[in-house]
């Protein structure tokens, strides 16, 4: 898949219009094209990390955008952070493990033409490294946010899709009817996949929420099995991870149940 389509965006948020959709994941998906971004001015958070996005331009008609993940993607020019230099409400911006973020000076230049952000690469922004960065910061050539999009078909808009917009992303979940071996393998390679707090709090944040809905649909029996299998899986899984990705579960896992509270 190299072009994001709107029939995809719609299945994976379940919102009925584009103009409805506030939260889109698409990790890993090998996705090049976003161009279809343009035409969600609402959205206020997206997860784009390890793709073969190659440009910020879409983003920039995303006026509501307030969080950013795009790690290990192909942007190799650091002026593409231009793009974003209109949207006040982004706050937290990954970039790292782009081609650009090779940059002599990436950071305190990214801070120079963005210092409205909080948050580059999960390392909170201080006042005084905003100071350092308008001084020290290095000047980019400003990108034109008019740039011609890739031409995309778009699929016509689905009439059978429901009407209420569910501002969730939603995620492919592990088979839950494999043993519970095959289950903590599944859940052990995403994990190995993700090495950020981003792809945690996105990714599998949401895949245990998904994996919650889907067992309420089967009846208790089934429900509490497949309950065991997850839990299973991931006591399993947790004996496999590092400090640094123990810390971002934690993290994670404390800002749900403070969602829960």
């Amino acid at each position: 898949m190299s072009a994001l389509t709107e029939e995809t965006v719609l299945q994976r948020t379940k919102c009925k219009e584009l103009e409805h959709v506030r939260k889109l994941n698409i990790w890993g998906i090998g996705i090049k094209d976003v161009s279809v971004f343009r035409r969600m001015p609402n959205l206020e958070i997206a997860s784009c990390s390890v793709n073969n996005i190659s440009t910020l331009a879409d983003f920039a008609h995303c006026p509501h955008l307030q969080e950013l993940y795009i790690r290990k993607n192909e942007i190799t020019d650091l002026a593409e952070i231009s793009f974003l230099k209109n949207l006040h409400e982004l706050s937290n911006l990954w970039l790292l493990d782009n081609p650009c973020s090779s940059h002599n000076n990436y950071r305190l230049t990214v801070l120079k033409h963005l210092p409205h952000l909080q948050k580059l690469d999960n390392v909170a922004v201080s006042k005084e490294e905003l100071k350092l960065a308008a001084e020290k910061g290095d000047d980019l050539p400003l990108q034109s946010s008019k740039t011609e999009s890739s031409s995309v078909v778009e699929p016509p808009l689905d009439a059978s899709l429901g009407d209420r917009c569910i501002e969730e992303s939603s995620f492919s979940t592990p088979n839950l009817e494999k043993d519970q071996k095959a289950a903590s393998r599944g859940v052990k390679d995403q994990y190995r996949k993700v090495s950020s707090a981003d792809e945690v709090e996105e990714e599998d944040t949401n895949l245990l929420n998904e994996s919650r809905g889907h067992m309420l649909q089967n009846n208790h029996q089934n429900t509490n099995r497949q309950s065991s299998r997850i839990f299973d899986a991931l006591i399993l899984l947790i004996e496999e991870l590092n400090r640094e990705e123990l810390i971002a579960i934690r993290e994670a896992v404390g800002r749900r149940i403070a969602d829960l509270t």
